[in-house]
Formats: structure tokens, sequence, C-alpha cells
């Protein structure tokens, strides 16, 4: 995208159902619904408006940038399967978003854009369900924009497991095969679901972005294309603040004496007691936590709700247990080690083009994840980037990553 993209976009969409269908057995998407056409120029009047009031730019590039939206966009949810890490077959959701072509278009090919989202504090936040209630927020740009640019994007954001149609289950959280999972199979799902639509992929590119858990999700995703391939030879990744090196960050954090709020050790709390039982650690919770907070610990296990807990103390140091502490300091407690080391995603040959972006003053994930990640990408001969927003904290560099990956596009 032109320089002065934004990161805001539309304010005004509220999808409704609007039909459901059930597709047959072969088809990798099990079922559509709360489909709803969006106009381009209901776009373009929206973003305009805040291209001018908030970007103040010029004429002649506002015109330049409105000129590119061109296509009327639909979103279906949509529903397919997936395995977790236990084996077991889950129906998931997502949405698909998709440019209403013209008949004399309908042959152009259409590259997939996969959007992996942050962490939530709520089931109901996933995309499927949050439906663009708040479409002028930052979360919907990434979702909202490509699909009706005229260069032709098919949009993909997926749930994970343990939101959306696998609500009744948990969230495996910051879990490294089982965010691939979950989006790969939906972006593997595209070529059949528009054909049916009498729409054209494009077989070879890709492209993958995603912030915070997010980012996490989308190197993970792009370890997965990349370990093996498929049909995907031209990837271009967009990935902000994850938390690539997982002992590293482990080992930093759990000392940390202060925290941003309680849901900033709630969080760390959260990926730890989910690796103790994905990977069969299946440790008693007074071993992992101090007496004080055990109970309250106990209440959100087997839940997807701790980061909206108040309980848990801000500093990390409160929370933890000082013998588990150690054990991860000293990179003594094996099997956490080797749980940790299976979510590392900052060393691997990765194909394709790769854009790193964090703020120098993150303070929830912290900046050395995309300094060292940078590092071993490029001593393996990655095309990487790495691009540093100064000052920027974990919420305040998240606009700034949107604008970078709609760059790209």
């Amino acid at each position: 995208m032109k320089k002065y993209i934004s990161y805001f976009a539309v304010t005004l969409i509220a999808l409704s159902i609007f039909s459901c269908s059930a597709r047959d057995n072969t088809s990798p998407i099990k079922s559509e619904k709360n489909i709803k056409t969006i106009k381009a120029d209901e776009i373009r009047k929206s973003y305009g408006d805040y291209l001018k009031s908030k970007m103040q730019v010029s004429d002649s590039v506002l015109k330049a940038e409105l000129t590119r939206i061109k296509y009327d966009i639909t979103f279906s949810k949509v529903t397919y399967e997936a395995v977790d890490p236990f084996g077991e077959t889950k129906t998931l959701s997502g949405l698909i978003g998709y440019p209403v072509l013209p008949a004399g278009e309908k042959d152009k090919p259409l590259s997939i854009v996969s959007i992996q989202h942050g962490t939530l504090f709520s089931e109901s936040d996933a995309p499927s369900f949050n439906k663009f209630k708040d479409a002028g927020s930052l979360g919907n740009a990434l979702s909202l924009i490509p699909p009706t640019l005229t260069e032709g994007y098919i949009v993909v954001v997926p749930d994970y497991f343990g939101y959306g149609a696998d609500e009744k289950n948990i969230h495996y959280y910051e879990v490294r095969p089982s965010l691939a999972e979950a989006t790969r199979k939906l972006i593997e799902a595209v070529p059949a679901f528009a054909k049916e639509k009498s729409l054209n992929t494009n077989p070879d590119k890709l492209y993958l972005f995603g912030y915070s858990e997010g980012g996490f999700a989308t190197m993970s995703t792009l370890k997965s294309f990349s370990e093996n391939p498929g049909g995907f030879t031209n990837i271009t990744t967009v990935a902000g603040a994850g938390a690539y090196d997982k002992v590293a960050t482990a080992t930093h954090v759990i000392q940390q004496t202060t925290g941003e709020a309680p849901h900033f050790t709630a969080s760390y709390l959260w990926v730890l007691t989910t690796y103790n039982n994905v990977y069969g650690i299946n440790r008693d919770l007074n071993l992992l936590v101090q007496p004080e907070i055990e109970l309250v610990s106990k209440k959100y296990i087997g839940t997807d709700k701790i980061m909206q807990s108040q309980e848990i103390p801000s500093a990390p140091v409160q929370a933890f247990n000082p013998v588990f502490v150690e054990g991860i300091v000293k990179q003594t407690d094996k099997a956490y080690m080797d749980a940790l080391n299976d979510n590392n995603v900052s060393d691997f040959n990765a194909i394709g083009f790769v854009e790193l972006v964090h703020g120098t003053n993150d303070t929830w994930v912290p900046t050395f994840n995309t300094d060292s990640a940078f590092i071993r990408l490029q001593q393996k001969g990655v095309n990487v980037n790495k691009y540093l927003h100064e000052d920027g904290t974990h919420s305040s560099t998240y606009p700034v990553f949107v604008l970078r990956a709609l760059r790209k596009l």
C-alpha cells in the first residue's frame, strides 16, 4: 500500500444473519452463515472521511487511495474441521471475506490474506461472534480493507480452538501446533470455497498477518507452511509483538517484580497452565503458584476467562511458586523446557518475506523476541526485515503494525 494508507477502516457495518447453508460431505467448509454484503461506496466514504480528518492527506493522495477501493465485499461465517493437540477432530469457525466481482472479472486470481487475532478476554470477542459491530475499530481494518482493493484478495480470519463453533472447549493459548492447525486448515479450505462462489484463487501467493498472540500464530503458521509447503511458495508475512522465543520470554517475565495490570500476570499463568495440560506435565497447581492465589487460579483452569480476573497479582513474582520460578530461570525444569522449546518460532527456515514489528517500550511481550528472531532468521538466510517503533508500547504499536501490513498489499 502507499505511504498514507490508514490502519483505521470503516465505521458502519454490522454483520447480521442473512443465510445459512450446509455443504456436502466432500467440502472442507462444512457450513456457512452470517453473510452480509458491504458496498464499496460505503467503505470509500468512511475511509475517505478518515483519511481527510485524521491523516490530513493531500487531495491527490486521497484520490489515489480511494481509487483502489473498487469492490463490494461479502463476509461469511464458516465452519471447518481441524485436529486438536490431543488428536481429536473438532469443528472450528472463522470468517471468509471476498470481493463481489462483476461478470467480466470472474477469472481474476485472488490472493489469500490470513489474519490471526490476538489474545481474547472473552469468547464473545471471537471474530465470527464479533460480526464487525464496531467496524471502526483497529481490529477490523485488516479484514475490511483487502477484499475491497482493486488488486483482488480473499481474507480469512480463524477463531482458533476454543472460540466460535468450538466455544465449549478450551483455547490452547499460545500453543504453536494448534494455532497453526486452526489457521492452515481454514486457508487450505479457501480454494474449494472460492470455486463454489465462481471465484479463482492465486495458487502460489499467501499473506500472513497477526499481532501479539496473533503474531505468534502467524509465525507458527509460517513455520508449518515452510516445513510442509503445500501449494504456497510465495508467502509474505508481517508479524507483530509475538512471543517467538518462549524460553527467553518465560525466563524474563516470571521474575518480574512489577506488572502493567492483573491480566499481565494472568496471561503468563494462562500460557503455563495450558502447557501443563497440553504437554501432559500434569503438575498440581500448588507447585506452580503461590498458596494465596491457588484457589483464585483454580477457578480459571479449564476456562478461557482468566484474562478477566482482577484477583491475580500484577507482578509475576508474587504469583508463581519460587521453586517453579527457579526451575524456569535455571532451565532445570525439563518438562517445561521441552514444552517451551516446542513453541519456539524464532529459528527456522522461513520461506518468502518476513517483516517483524515491535515497540521498543513493549513491557508485555519483550522486544528481544523480535531482535533475536530477526538475527536467527537472518542467519538461516531468510529474507527478513525488522521494524521497531520507537517508544511504542504493546498497545500503541498495534496501529503501526496494521499500517505496515496493509502496505504489503
